[in-house]
Formats: C-alpha cells, sequence, structure tokens
C-alpha cells in the first residue's frame, strides 16, 4: 500500500531528469503517443472525448517554438493543454533544476505551468501507464493500463482482452471463470476469512483469503490500473464468519459492524490484512457480547451445538468425560483456534478445572487444590495424570500394606508395585536409579533386572559374584512382579530370605 508521506522539492538526479527529457522529446514529436489505444472505435461516432483531447494537443504542438505562446497555454486552458504546454518548455530548455514527489504515487515531476498534479505526473512519466492513466480519470471512458499502453474502451464496461491475465499477474493471483464472471483469487480455501471485492459493471472479482492478505490495498492497486471507474462502483467485504455447522436463528457474526474497516479500506488507509484483522476485531466483539452458548473451532461454528463442537475435537476417553461436564454449563461464546480438544480444555480452565476433575475422579466432589497447577503443567496433562493416579491407586489398594519394611524387601516391593502400575521400563528406571555399593542390594538390583528384562545393558556394573547371586534372585522376583494380591507377601518374604536375611515382614 502506498503510504502517504511528505513531499519536498529537490535537485533533480541526473536519471530522472534524463528521463523525463527523454519523454518530453518523444511527446514533443508526436503528442499522440500520450493518448490511449482505441479498442471500441463504433463507440467514438457521436462524442469521443478523446477525439477532443487529441484537438488540444495538436493545437499546443502548433505553439513549438514559441516560449511566449506556450507559456500562456501552460497557464490557461485545460489541464491536458497546460501540462502538454509546460513539457514542451522543459522540453525546449533541456534541463530540470528541481523536481517535487507526489506522496501518494511516488512519480518525481516539475511544477511548472498551472496544470493540476496528476496531469503534469501523467505527462511527464508517460513512459509508465499506470502514471498515464490518472490524466484520463475524468474523460467519461473507461480506460485501463496494462503492459506497456494504455487501452480506451469508451462506454464499455467490458474488460479488454489481456486486462485480466496482467492485473493477476501483478496481484499475485490466478484468473478463472464463474458464473459469467472473471474471478481473480489465490485458490487458497481460505479458513480464516477472506476479502472480495467486485467490479460487477465489468463482471469482475478478486478474492483473497486471510492468510494471502498482505500489505497492500488491492482495491488501490485495481483503481491505479483503470480510468473512469470510482472506488464506489466496487462492492468491498471483509468475509469473518466462521462456516456454519448449525443452523442459529441469532448469529452474532451478522451483527458485526465491520463498516468502519469497511470505510478506512475503501479509502485506501488500511491494508489487505489490515481490513481482515480490523473485521475480526469486530466480529470478535460481536461475539463477546452475545450473552447466549456459541462454540466455534477454527472455521466452523457450531452454535449452541455442544456436541457438535466436542466430536469436532476427536476427543480421547479422559478429553470426552472432562468436556461433557461442563460444555452444558458454558453460558456463554466458547471459541478456539483450532479444533482440538486440549486447546478446549485449557481455555475452559480457569473457569471449570475442578468441575473437570471432578469428572475424572468420579467422586463427585470438587478438589480445593488443583493437582500439577503449580508445576505448570497443561491443564490436559493433568487431567489424564489424574486418571493414570486414581486407576495405579486402584491397582495398588489389592495389595498388602507394610509399615517400615527391611531395607531389601522395602527395594524389592518398590520394584514391583511400579512394575504392577506403570510397567517393565519404568520399574527398570527405579532399579538403576539405586546408588549402592552394598553386594545384597546391587544383587537384588540385578535380579530385578533380569527379572524385568532389562540386564543386558548394564551387567558391566556387577562383579561376577552380584550377577550369580542376581541369577538365583531372578525367578523368585519375577513371580513377585507377577503375584495376585493373595500371593505376594508370601513372595515378598521369600526374596528377602533368599538374600539371606532373617528379618520378618508383616502386613498392616
Amino acid at each position: 500500500m502506498r503510504g502517504r508521506q511528505h513531499s519536498g522539492i529537490k535537485s533533480a538526479p541526473k536519471t530522472t531528469e534524463n528521463r523525463i527529457l527523454s519523454n518530453a522529446k518523444a511527446l514533443a514529436e508526436d503528442p499522440e503517443l500520450f493518448l490511449p489505444t482505441c479498442c471500441n472505435p463504433d463507440c467514438g461516432k457521436l462524442f469521443c472525448p478523446m477525439k477532443a483531447i487529441r484537438k488540444r494537443l495538436l493545437r499546443v504542438k502548433s505553439m513549438s517554438g514559441n516560449s511566449k505562446r506556450l507559456e500562456k497555454a501552460s497557464r490557461s486552458g485545460s489541464d491536458f493543454s497546460k501540462a502538454y504546454a509546460a513539457l514542451l518548455l522543459i522540453c525546449a530548455s533541456g534541463k530540470i533544476p528541481y523536481l517535487t514527489t507526489d506522496p501518494l504515487t511516488k512519480a518525481s515531476f516539475a511544477i511548472r505551468g498551472g496544470a493540476r498534479r496528476n496531469f503534469a505526473i501523467a505527462f511527464q512519466n508517460f513512459d509508465d501507464p499506470e502514471l498515464r492513466i490518472l490524466a484520463f480519470q475524468k474523460t467519461g471512458c473507461k480506460i485501463y493500463a496494462f503492459g506497456e499502453k494504455l487501452v480506451c474502451c469508451g462506454k464499455s464496461n467490458a474488460l479488454p482482452d489481456g486486462f485480466a491475465e496482467k492485473l493477476a499477474e501483478k496481484l499475485e493471483l490466478s484468473v478463472k471463470g464463474r458464473d459469467g464472471k472473471t474471478v481473480l483469487g489465490c485458490g487458497c480455501a481460505g479458513g480464516n476469512g477472506c476479502i472480495a471485492i467486485s467490479l460487477p459493471a465489468a463482471n469482475l472479482e478478486i478474492d483473497i483469503c486471510a492468510a494471502c492478505a498482505g500489505e497492500d490495498n488491492t482495491l488501490g492497486v485495481v483503481l491505479g490500473s483503470i480510468a473512469g471507474f470510482k472506488p464506489g462502483d466496487f462492492g468491498i467485504s471483509a468475509i469473518v464468519k466462521p462456516e456454519c455447522a448449525s443452523s442459529c436463528a441469532d448469529c452474532p457474526y451478522e451483527k458485526a459492524d465491520v463498516r468502519k474497516a469497511l470505510t478506512e479500506y475503501r479509502a485506501r488507509i488500511s491494508s489487505d490484512a489490515m481490513l481482515l484483522k480490523n473485521a475480526q476485531s469486530a466480529a470478535g466483539a460481536a461475539v463477546q457480547g452475545h450473552e447466549k452458548p456459541l462454540f466455534s473451532s477454527g472455521s466452523r461454528c457450531f452454535g449452541k451445538d455442544w456436541h457438535a463442537f466436542l466430536e469436532s475435537l476427536n476427543p480421547d476417553e479422559v478429553q470426552r468425560k472432562a468436556l461433557e461436564a461442563v460444555l452444558p454449563r458454558c453460558g456463554k461464546p466458547h471459541s478456539i483456534k483450532e479444533p482440538s480438544a486440549a486447546k478446549a480444555i485449557e481455555a475452559l480452565w480457569q473457569e471449570f478445572a475442578r468441575e473437570m476433575l471432578a469428572a475424572i475422579t468420579g467422586s463427585g466432589e470438587q478438589s480445593a487444590k488443583i493437582p500439577g497447577a503449580s508445576g505448570g503443567k497443561h491443564p490436559d496433562q493433568i487431567l489424564h495424570d489424574t486418571l493414570r493416579a486414581l486407576e495405579c491407586k486402584k491397582v495398588l489398594e489389592k495389595y498388602p500394606k507394610y509399615g517400615k519394611l527391611p531395607e531389601l524387601a522395602a527395594l524389592a516391593d518398590r520394584i514391583a508395585r511400579m512394575y504392577k502400575t506403570e510397567g517393565a521400563n519404568t520399574a527398570a528406571g527405579v532399579a538403576l536409579s539405586i546408588s549402592t555399593s552394598d553386594t545384597k542390594m546391587k544383587s537384588l538390583v540385578y535380579g530385578a533386572l533380569l527379572a524385568l528384562g532389562c540386564a543386558s545393558q548394564s551387567e558391566w556394573k556387577y562383579s561376577r559374584e552380584e550377577k550369580e547371586f542376581g541369577g538365583l534372585l531372578s525367578a523368585k522376583i519375577k513371580a513377585l512382579l507377577d503375584s495376585k494380591p493373595e500371593e505376594y507377601n508370601a513372595l515378598l518374604a521369600d526374596v528377602l530370605a533368599l538374600t539371606g536375611s532373617n528379618e520378618k515382614i508383616k502386613s498392616l
């Protein structure tokens, strides 16, 4: 998007001066080079503005060599005559001491004569079709700048051949036909909104998704290539309403006030990206003010149908239990950027953490303290950990409980309980974490690793005596690992006895 900056008078760079002087020389020899190519000769049978402009330019050309007449012509008459007369004076002088820069187009030009700025820019930069077209905005003809030329279609609204393709190339879009229209689009699925710009009179439409919306103002780019149409001739929509997955009688997205965003865009104050951002902010404000349940994820809105919303998240068993407990209780809009059960839980956690935990534990009671909250765990992980801890507790409740066990028995008990709740790898990790120089303790650890099938990578840590003793213990430890609750106490006592200990163990 072309920004507004202050312009100022400055010395003319040699390259810019040479280009303007070259343009002046070319038009001094043939002013008709300035006129657009006619692609509809029948439209001018009664009246053609281009014929009148040509006549004025030729009259000014006839004054070449007469500086006084050219000076007068540069200050009176039509803007076409004044700008062309000023250009002939520049050509005659052979130099341009000073230039100024137009803040909107960034074009350099010399201030000479009384023509309005757009006409001075157009004549002095006539080799640029997008600058030359500035002089033809109010001729009443439809004129298009593309490639290296201007094409006049007279009163016809039909796009000239090749224009749509060149415009699409400039906008980095593709061209296709749809329902009798010429459609320029990015070809993306959109998803989080899009901009639709239409010129109904010319059956032209431009579609740009949110991901492709950049810092340009596409309307401004199009207007820079067309004369004869005003910004008000274009229809502009910023579509930020998500796809409806459920019909609603009262849709807050449809009530979003995007008029300010569209007005700023039409005035070319904002870019494509800013238009969508402002429209999404307006939609967000409308949704937040909606005092009814409304569930949406990604690019889909499910209205008040929390069941459909939940299914779209593809939850696992834990997530489903937690969300089923709280979604019916949501009395206000709930929106997440992507369809993820974990994201939905995270968004609801602050308000409904205790209710979700109660649903997982099945106790119906809400804990005063939220487990894992101080450790920075994600809410979804807290729920899964809570269920896992509950399952472990249920398993271990079936097995004997002990007070203080002898050291060797305590180690065997710890490894066995970890195996029954977390599996072989975790139990092996517990065994390997034991740091000791005691031969019996190390033999017990090695025996446990053999029973778990995890001894091969760590056997170098143990002496031959420790490995032989561990081998004797492994069968009984294996039996302990696989024991039923009623067998556990006797097998733990057998393991302790095999170590040579005379200590006794008793369950509580």
